[in-house]
């Protein structure tokens, strides 16, 4: 090579490539442009260093406006209970490539009211080990949200205008039943029972989508009181009573002291066939830094609600075992919360039918949760596929958890906790 060409060829290369690289910027930043989600990015101090166009027209600004702010001027964020949502409750959370996502977040426009309802999806992009950038995805599910509010309202709706029909159908069917209009035969007394059985069903189906369309629009009112749990689970397992004998199943309930652990094999007494009785649950109170109590199971419930979900778990687990039986048990737990210990109480309901599959398990406690070959087989069961839905709304909402363990041919167990009342 002519050396006198060299600095001549070497500024053509490095023009050659610049171009390429203006080219390539070009290019990426038309595609960034282009996505429907707002994309931007953030370095270690938080400043803003991408900024797209979908970015630009969710919070109202430019990029030049933006870049090089710190994200938290320019990105407002709530929860939808009104508190406020951080970059660092998104960006450097981990020190990893972990993806963060947070969901029904939104945007409120300057009168107070939600502009938007957002999702929020993060990732650390590394270089040589070190985070260098936070890339954030958000995308606006404004429309989806109003088309669910939508549905909600037709739900809601159109269930209030069934329930008035069905109740009067109800009542009549009632009447003839009771000979009200004269003698039935025998074969009109069967078509007259299983249509009221009918009935029944369709108007659970009407209860339970008012109750969930109230959960879901956030308007289900508590009433909370302080509720004697031993004397609720009784009255409502004396509920069961015929269920239980019709299907020749045994049935006992437990009721325990300080415990961490149990499990329905302390129930160690016997008992007879259909039987309900009570019994005192072994304590381990080398292990448990709590006091045995001797006095009822208290707990800060509203007691119409928590009678609802004692109702389901039971009843559940009649439905499913076709032999052996179910034991509920209600016990004192503790459970350790950073360096305190919390008091509360677990109830469980242990049935000994067909069981859940493993890859089932996390398909239950949503809507319309219908799990195949296991717990909730529409064909057998019948249901909405709505009452571990509510259930576990409705605890959560109380101040408790809900959960299940299973295992194929072993059986079930259903449990929640509640806190203790003070």
């Amino acid at each position: 090579m002519d050396d006198q060409n060299l600095p001549k060829n070497i500024a053509k290369e490095i023009y050659k490539r610049s171009v390429e690289l203006l080219k390539q910027k070009q290019r990426f930043e038309q595609l960034l442009a282009g996505v429907s989600e707002a994309v931007l990015a953030v370095d270690q101090d938080l400043k803003i260093t991408i900024f797209n166009k979908a970015a630009e027209r969710m919070f109202n600004v430019t990029a030049t406006e933006v870049l090089g702010r710190h994200i938290d001027e320019v990105v407002h964020l709530e929860e939808l209970s009104g508190e406020g949502v951080t970059s660092k409750d998104f960006c450097f959370t981990y020190t990893s490539p972990q993806v963060v996502e947070l969901n029904d977040l939104v945007i409120k426009a300057p009168n107070g009211q939600i502009a938007r309802y957002i999702t929020v999806k993060s990732s650390n992009i590394f270089s040589s080990d070190i985070a260098k950038e936070c890339l954030v995805t958000m995308t606006d599910m404004t429309r989806e949200k109003m088309l669910e509010n939508l549905k909600d309202e037709f739900i809601s709706v159109t269930s209030h205008e069934l329930r008035t029909p069905m109740t009067i159908i109800k009542n009549y069917l009632w009447m003839l039943t009771s000979n009200r209009g004269g003698k039935l035969t025998a074969i009109q007394k069967n078509y007259v029972t299983k249509a009221q059985k009918g009935v029944e069903r369709m108007l659970k189906l009407i209860n339970d989508m008012l109750d969930v369309s109230r959960i879901d629009q956030n308007r289900v009112e508590l009433h909370p009181t302080t509720v004697d749990l031993v004397k609720l689970l009784t009255d409502v397992v004396e509920d069961f009573k015929g269920k239980v004998k019709e299907k020749g199943l045994d049935l006992r309930m437990c009721v325990g002291e300080a415990v961490q652990q149990y499990n329905s094999n302390q129930c160690d007494s016997n008992y007879s066939n259909t039987g309900i009785q009570k019994y005192r649950v072994p304590s381990h109170s080398p292990t448990v830094p709590l006091e045995h109590r001797n006095g009822p199971l208290l707990v800060r419930a509203d007691e119409d609600k928590l009678r609802e979900v004692i109702v389901n778990f039971i009843g559940n687990a009649v439905k499913f075992t076709e032999r052996g039986g179910i034991t509920v048990v209600a016990a004192f737990m503790t459970r350790a919360i950073n360096v305190a210990s919390t008091e509360f109480v677990r109830v469980s309901v242990t049935d000994t039918g067909k069981g859940i599959a493993k890859e089932d398990l996390e398909k239950l406690f949503h809507k319309f949760s219908r799990v195949n070959n296991s717990y909730t087989t529409a064909a057998e069961a019948g249901g909405t596929g709505l009452g571990l839905y509510i259930s576990k709304s409705l605890v959560e909402r109380m101040g408790g958890e809900v959960g299940v363990t299973s295992k194929i041919g072993e059986g079930s167990t259903f449990w929640f906790t509640l806190p203790i009342a003070s």
